[in-house]
């Protein structure tokens, strides 16, 4: 909240708008019971350092996303066909 009222004090009720979306961006969150290994929990709280089992787990999850992202950007490779006129060489010299 310190956050918000310093952007309200600067900066006016349309930053206090977008930072209270950003917070509630944050903030949501699904209570849950999952049977989660509790020797793969564990050893990926001690080895990421973090402070939290909570922390350790939706930092698991954003990981295997973004892996899971890049993996799908991979299977591009040589698949895109490019306009004949374009110069891919043109475009890196400064």
């Amino acid at each position: 909240m310190d956050r918000v009222k310093k952007h309200l004090c600067n900066n006016g009720a349309l930053l206090l708008h977008n930072n209270l979306c950003k917070i509630n961006a944050e903030v949501k969150s699904m209570a849950t019971n999952l049977a989660i290994n509790e020797e793969l929990l564990n050893t990926a709280y001690k080895i990421g350092g973090y402070g939290t089992k909570k922390e350790t787990v939706n930092t698991a999850l954003e990981e295997f996303i973004e892996r899971r992202k890049s993996e799908e950007l991979i299977q591009l490779f040589g698949k895109i066909e490019y306009h004949p006129s374009y110069n891919y060489k043109k475009m890196r010299s400064r």
